[in-house]
């Protein structure tokens, strides 16, 4: 008996300490998460009604909201709804077309094609729009010479407009509504769209009156999301539009604090404006969204059908590469060719090539060992660290019995209503006369926070799939809540978190729009040196430094690729 009462107690003290030990997380989690995202959040808005700047003596005034209601803020808003209703509607038409394409229809190669498509995802925005401004530049434009070659008087297409600007956000964030649709066209019930045949509707009917209208949430869902995705944009309406004097919100607030004097306070002021609009946009994204009401997947086992095109297959499958081509293939044949020609006339010529741009890049220019060290630190140690917070944040969110797990989500999920440029304005505020100002700990701190949700719908969508009974045989055993989530939880899930720490290594290591107003001399990042390079019209640079950074993205998207086919290979 007394051995049986010292076994009870010692398991008692241990389920004790287990309880500590939870709670003690889960603080420090509720803590951290917390502080990160609205901390930077609550010194924007501060910042906004501020007389000075940051931690200088001042008063409180709405001046500040009456300047950027002058003539052109409010053009520079004007350009950003028109940048963002732009895009969304290129990526959705677009990225609808593709996706059902690839998904609901017999077109030749479509696991390929899925790759090929996919793979614009990671090729950097900014560089695409470099690449696109050597191509058509009114009078240097390769394209644009090409197209004299035939008609002599052509006048030239000017990417310097803002149809410039969405055409390349269009070709930059048209995976992600391809993407959003590859689940829903692949689990509708065929039985709908065989009805609709029988009845005698021909095949585009079908798919207007019957498909698409079954995706439609999810069709409305990713519009809305590149909207967020592109009115928050810098790198491209910086590359592209400040040539040109046309400025979005982001380009005005990054002139706010580049230029001399910056003035903080009208720029957080924008950047609150900005937030407005973004986080607007992720309400009523999520409000289509709940308010999703027919059903097409139900529990009768059906195998999807693919619609037989006939004739149109080839033409079909040149159409998604066609899009390949215009998004990944020429931008890259444009930075190849401008880091291999010595003098870039406008027109191809071949009878200059050298690999001195190369040998600059890697053994003269100062900054390059520098930017790659830096970006390799900050996307290592940031992408470990964000996975770690996420793994704690989902596991608490979808296995947790707290009552406060949803506001959890909800705080966390945050940052993707928040443009990164808008986070970094805020961090500013926070940290400018800090220790951590102009080190690289606050780039750290700022990829983490944008970076939050993408880690958090990654994890959390592997967990949510797990079956809680194995969990409860680990506690059961006697198992502390920390020991089961370590020999448990993490085993099961270790290929997605992999896959997400590759990810947003690939995410913090070309992450630009942040990165441009927290660096400081000695602190540079590839991203920042590239666009040095670019202000500097140093085109030869910047394109060899550009295509060493793309081995890099495009060897782990490959490893990405990897990892989830053998993710797929052990789901079956």
């Amino acid at each position: 008996m007394a051995d049986s009462s010292s076994k009870t107690l010692v398991a008692a003290a241990g389920q004790d300490r287990g309880g500590i030990t939870q709670w003690l997380v889960q603080g420090t989690i509720w803590l951290v998460v917390g502080y990160l995202v609205l901390s930077p959040i609550a010194m924007l808005i501060y910042g906004a009604f501020r007389t000075a700047p940051p931690m200088a003596a001042g008063g409180f005034t709405l001046a500040n909201f009456a300047v950027i209601l002058s003539g052109n803020y409010l053009e520079a808003f004007w350009n950003t709804i028109v940048v963002g209703v732009g895009t969304a509607v290129g990526c959705t038409v677009l990225g609808t077309a593709l996706a059902w394409l690839v998904f609901r229809t017999d077109v030749p190669g479509r696991n390929v094609l899925a790759i090929l498509i996919t793979s614009s995802f990671y090729f950097p925005s900014f560089l695409t729009a470099e690449a696109w401004v050597t191509l058509l530049e009114p009078k240097s434009g390769m394209l644009n010479n090409l197209f004299r070659l035939v008609v002599p008087h052509f006048a030239g297409l000017d990417i310097h407009t803002l149809g410039g600007i969405v055409w390349v956000a269009t070709l930059a964030y048209l995976p992600y509504t391809f993407l959003f649709l590859a689940a829903p066209l692949q689990s509708i019930d065929p039985s709908f769209e065989e009805a609709a045949a029988i009845s005698g509707a021909k095949r585009a009917r079908v798919v207007f009156t019957v498909t698409l209208p079954l995706v439609s949430y999810a069709i409305l869902s990713g519009a809305l999301l590149t909207f967020i995705l592109a009115v928050g944009l810098f790198g491209v309406p910086a590359v592209i539009g400040m040539p040109s004097q046309i400025y979005v919100l982001a380009t005005k607030i990054f002139q706010l604090l580049e230029f001399y004097p910056s003035n903080y306070q009208v720029a957080a002021a924008l950047s609150v404006m900005l937030m407005v609009l973004t986080v607007a946009a992720v309400w009523l994204q999520r409000y289509l969204v709940g308010r999703r009401t027919h059903t097409s997947i139900t529990g009768k086992a059906y195998r999807p059908r693919s619609m037989p095109l006939g004739r149109m297959r080839w033409p079909a499958f040149a159409i998604c590469i066609l899009y390949f081509t215009l998004a990944v293939l020429l931008p890259l044949f444009a930075l190849l060719y401008l880091s291999f020609t010595r003098f870039y006339t406008g027109m191809l010529d071949f009878s200059h090539l050298t690999w001195d741009h190369y040998y600059q890049i890697l053994f003269v220019y100062p900054i390059t060992g520098r930017a790659f060290w830096n970006s390799f630190v900050l996307s290592s140690v940031g992408a470990t660290i964000a996975i770690g917070l996420c793994t704690l944040v989902s596991y608490m969110v979808i296995k947790g019995s707290g009552r406060f797990r949803g506001l959890l989500e909800t705080v966390t999920m945050m940052p993707s209503a928040v443009p990164g440029l808008v986070i970094a304005v805020g961090l500013l505020w926070a940290y400018i006369r800090s220790p951590i100002y102009g080190t690289m700990l606050i780039l750290l701190v700022s990829y983490v926070t944008h970076y939050l949700p993408q880690g958090f719908r990654i994890i959390s969508s592997n967990l949510v799939q797990m079956d809680s009974a194995l969990e409860e045989s680990a506690r059961v055993a006697g198992a502390s809540w920390l020991m089961t989530l370590k020999d448990i939880v993490v085993p099961l899930i270790r290929p997605a978190l992999i896959s997400g720490w590759l990810l947003l290594f690939v995410a913090f290591f070309r992450e630009l729009s942040s990165a441009v107003l927290l660096y400081t001399n000695g602190n540079e990042v590839l991203s920042v040196a590239i666009w040095d390079l670019s202000q500097n019209g140093n085109l030869g640079m910047l394109s060899a430094l550009a295509i060493l950074m793309l081995i890099v993205v495009y060897a782990l998207f490959f490893a990405i690729q990897s990892i989830g086919a053998g993710m797929a290979r052990n789901a079956n």
